[in-house]
């Protein structure tokens, strides 16, 4: 009896053996599996997001204001890809993405190839291209990085729209620094040896030239010979400035002798903002602003500059965004010089600041100036995806 209890108790224990084994078995078979299809489910997903690789982009009238912003863009959605540029359309190895300038500089590059990824980018006011223009591509463009806002309604639901003003590049990429150290010796504005400096070289504008004329004929009437036209249009100066080939820095050594520029906008057009704010703040002078001032107040501090409307606002003028008239232009130049000899300051009058805030502070555009602010996680998610799934993770 004894004998076969044990043999029982023995057999029950073997079971139990072959179980606990077999159990074992199954749960490491089925955890390789996991692994497995985690390692084949990573790779075939197409997400790059933690991998390091390399993407070759064709860049196709683009130039250092794409460059720029497209690097910013990858370091946000693929932080770990390496860029390589090349604008020849004959490179060797494999392109992985096409970035595309304006159509209105078509002549000169050709087009890339249809078939592969591709995206837009736009250094140019809205009104100097044809939107409908861009080369021929399978697909729509992944991600569209504009200047401006023009066209922003007309881009596909599958683009991604990136508000880049010219302004907010220059100023990250090249800028910055320098205005950070006029900000700090705002003490020695006052010290500056003229009173108001005015860069036209465009003398297409009827507007321009007729807010030039007005303000001449005020710093005539009052005797007021340190306000300089300083360009091609109605110069009163026998001060050369640098040509175009020169840079910035050329025009910014200018700015550094004057108290105010006037920063005049070529093209009055949603969220277009140009380098003629920067470089005048560069130089540490106070920009006296003609543009989109909602999206300039979106890029720099309100009391880094004058927005026209403002005076306008406050001398009662009426603002007019495609003609102004004789009493607006005149109001603006009499404001400037009462705040140029103190009439409007505050404190120490150290840097002309405006003593009451006006409506014209407040933003009237949904979206944020990239770089000089952050894409939205959505955006950044949503880029990292599509991104990836076009590049396959190409190493």
């Amino acid at each position: 009896m004894k004998l076969r209890r044990l043999r029982i108790l023995f057999l029950l224990c073997l079971v139990v053996a072959f179980l606990g084994i077999l159990i074992g078995v199954l749960y490491i078979f089925s955890m390789c599996t996991f692994f497995v299809a985690t390692m084949f489910t990573s790779s075939s997903s197409n997400d790059c997001s933690n991998e390091s690789f390399e993407i070759r982009i064709l860049s196709v009238r683009g130039g250092l204001y794409g460059d720029f912003p497209v690097r910013r863009i990858f370091d946000s959605a693929l932080p770990k890809a390496r860029l390589i540029f090349t604008e020849d359309t004959s490179f060797d190895e494999e392109i992985h993405l096409i970035i595309e300038g304006p159509p209105s500089l078509r002549h000169l590059s050709e087009c890339g190839p249809e078939d592969l990824p591709w995206a837009q980018y736009i250094g140019e006011p809205g009104k100097l291209y044809d939107d409908d223009a861009w080369c021929k591509h399978t697909d729509q463009p992944i991600f569209r990085v504009d200047t401006s806002l023009k066209y922003r309604a007309r881009t596909h639901a599958h683009t991604n729209f990136i508000w880049s003003p010219y302004a907010s590049v220059v100023t990250e990429e090249f800028l910055a620094q320098k205005i950070l150290e006029k900000r700090r010796r705002a003490d020695e504005w006052r010290e500056r040896p003229y009173f108001l400096a005015w860069i036209a070289s465009n003398c297409d504008s009827e507007t321009r030239n007729f807010a030039l004329t007005q303000m001449l004929e005020v710093a005539r009437e009052r005797n007021i010979g340190d306000f300089h036209s300083l360009g091609g249009c109605m110069p009163n100066t026998n001060i050369s400035i640098p040509s175009r080939s020169s840079g910035w820095p050329a025009v910014i050594d200018i700015y550094n002798k004057y108290r105010f520029v006037v920063s005049f906008e070529n093209s009055i057009e949603p969220g277009y903002v140009s380098e003629k704010l920067v470089t005048a703040l560069a130089g540490g002078a106070v920009p006296v602003y003609y543009g989109d001032g909602d999206a300039a107040h979106l890029i720099f501090p309100d009391l880094d500059f004058i927005d026209v409307r403002d005076i306008w606002s406050i001398t009662g003028g009426e603002y007019a965004a495609e003609q102004s008239s004789p009493v607006n232009w005149r109001d603006i130049f009499e404001y400037l010089i009462g705040l140029d000899n103190g009439t409007y300051c505050m404190d120490e009058c150290t840097k002309p600041v405006f003593m009451h805030p006006t409506s014209w502070q407040s933003a009237a555009h949904k979206l944020f100036p990239f770089p000089s602010q952050a894409l939205d996680m959505k955006t950044v998610k949503e880029l990292s995806r599509k991104l990836s799934k076009s590049f396959g993770c190409a190493k």
